[in-house]
């Protein structure tokens, strides 16, 4: 009887021992699918970055292209006469989109929330560094005469000239 006693503790024993290894490997499979999967985020948020800078790079390139692209306006002599100021225009360059084909007015308003004062400049070229003809007040209203990239051509009180896409709304 002692020694059926001896075989079934032994057997108990392999059986815990058993029971103990079959544990452990499942927490290692465990821990191991867990950095797979913490892995594979890393990965997709990775490429993810990385195409987000490819589409920047690219829209950048298509901007300055654009921008490039556009004809350099070159300054006309003017004749001034005494009793009435020379007024500034910009023109019209050929690659200046025109959206609508309707012969009604595309009514705009000035958007100078961007700027502490309100104003947005009215400039003679479609870019940042282009001379500046007019300053409009928040609100103003403008006429949309067509879009050259990012700048929008629009007839104004005084005159013509670009002004930069967020400097309007409907």
């Amino acid at each position: 009887m002692i020694e059926q006693n001896n075989v079934n503790n032994s057997n108990n024993v392999v059986k815990i021992v058993l029971a103990a290894v079959i544990g452990f490997l499942l927490l290692i499979l465990l821990a191991v699918g867990i950095i797979y999967i913490v892995s594979t985020q890393n990965k997709i948020s990775k490429l993810e970055k990385e195409q987000q800078e490819v589409m920047k790079r690219q829209l950048e390139a298509q901007n300055m292209a654009s921008i490039q692209t556009v004809p350099q306006l070159q300054p006309q002599p003017v004749q001034q006469q005494q009793s009435q100021p020379v007024k500034k225009e910009a023109k019209k360059t050929q690659n200046t989109e025109k959206d609508s084909q309707s012969s009604e007015p595309v009514i705009f308003y000035i958007d100078g929330s961007e700027d502490e004062d309100g104003i947005v400049s009215v400039r003679l070229e479609p870019k940042e560094g282009s001379e500046l003809i007019a300053d409009l007040s928040n609100g103003e209203p403008v006429e949309y005469l067509g879009r050259k990239g990012e700048w929008y051509y629009i007839k104004y009180d005084g005159g013509k000239g670009y002004v930069p896409k967020s400097g309007l709304k409907r």
